[in-house]
């Protein structure tokens, strides 16, 4: 039998949940309805698998994935959510939760998702794992620095801060201005950030 905590602070989804699970080979063996209990029921009843609620007060559900990856503590967590913004997904992405479902799948999509868990494979609902597949690749495609501005970005760096806004570009008469060298930087910054999430792996795999 295999020993659920179920985090969530929603009492008709834990009934739901619970008449799902009955007479299957998962028994919930405690409840947390805030983030800070399902940490405190983690240490006490040493669950096999956390069905983990995004959304819940305090605390939320990344939060406890994040801590719980923090302690390296290992246990499976599966991600219960009615819909995450583009930030949240991939928040969730970086921490590699064993599951990730969403609260209006069928049920059976959530017993699919713990069997193969179960099992040591990891299981994404296809509609979230299609929105992975798309940021990453919006991300891949962003606006990239020109040769020009890569120059620029490095130029101003060695420049004393008090010069910059005087400067003009050495051969290429832009105006090193405040507002162009934010403009350049904001492009840089946005590839750095894109280049890092390309870096992440798709749940799905």
């Amino acid at each position: 039998m295999t020993r659920v905590l179920l985090a969530d602070d929603h009492p008709m989804i834990a009934a739901a949940l619970d008449m799902l699970l009955r007479g299957t080979d998962y028994e919930i063996v405690g409840r947390a309805r805030t983030g800070a209990a399902a940490i405190d029921q983690l240490g006490q009843l040493e669950p096999d698998l956390m069905l983990l609620d995004v959304n819940m007060p305090g605390k939320s559900g990344i939060d406890v994935l994040r801590r719980m990856r923090r302690e390296r503590n290992n246990r499976a967590v599966i991600l219960l959510t009615a819909g995450m913004d583009d930030s949240q997904l991939m928040a969730a992405a970086e921490l590699n939760p064993e599951g990730i479902v969403l609260k209006t799948s069928d049920p059976a999509l959530l017993l699919e998702c713990m069997d193969s868990v179960g099992e040591g494979r990891r299981w994404v609902d296809p509609e979230v794992a299609e929105r992975i597949r798309t940021i990453k690749e919006r991300a891949v495609s962003g606006p990239s620095l020109t040769a020009r501005e890569r120059e620029l970005v490095e130029l101003v760096s060695q420049e004393p801060r008090h010069r910059r806004p005087a400067r003009r570009d050495r051969g290429y008469g832009e105006s090193l201005s405040p507002r162009h060298l934010r403009q350049v930087r904001g492009r840089e910054s946005h590839r750095a950030r894109n280049a890092r999430r390309g870096a992440i792996g798709a749940l799905a795999a």
